[in-house]
């Protein structure tokens, strides 16, 4: 059995509900159980998580960081070198960034926002059009002889087959 209110059992937990929301809340956790028990379960598992929170020793987390600055002290002395050790790497470079700009630059090209502004749009709706012009006049033929048709049973009663 689930109860309506229980999705709001993590932000009452967590004192995320306003202050009427809140009251609203506690009043329904005296009347509804399985709220009860999912606000004593996110007690409980917030307890048990923060027994199992523990901070690594502080030579490991100093050695870690020393680690990783090493690493990126190395790798931006090594790109620099790369790049401007030889003009041709630093022409290659900067020729590539050139043509990067270039990629994202606009050229006046202005996308369709509407799908009704494409040109393609334009070209289906000349075929619709034409399409429910043809079709209105086979029906405007159609529905003429059927008129006729319905005066001679009217007239006469007898029609002519279609």
């Amino acid at each position: 059995m689930r109860c309506e209110l229980s999705f709001k059992a993590a932000p009452y937990f967590y004192g995320e509900l306003g202050n009427e929301a809140r009251i609203e809340y506690e009043k329904h956790l005296e009347k509804c159980e399985i709220c009860r028990q999912t606000v004593s379960a996110l007690k409980f598992s917030n307890e048990r998580l923060r027994f199992l929170a523990l901070e690594p020793p502080r030579c490991i987390v100093e050695s870690v960081m020393n680690h990783a600055r090493r690493i990126c002290d190395q790798t931006s002395q090594n790109w620099l070198k790369y790049v401007f050790s030889d003009w041709r790497k630093a022409l290659l470079a900067l020729s590539f960034s050139v043509l990067v700009f270039f990629a994202f630059l606009d050229f006046g090209y202005k996308p369709h926002i509407y799908s009704w502004d494409s040109p393609i749009d334009a070209d289906i709706e000349s075929l619709e059009y034409a399409m429910y012009e043809e079709q209105e006049s086979f029906l405007g033929d159609y529905m003429e002889e059927f008129s006729e048709i319905a005066e001679e049973v009217k007239t006469n009663g007898k029609g002519r087959l279609l």
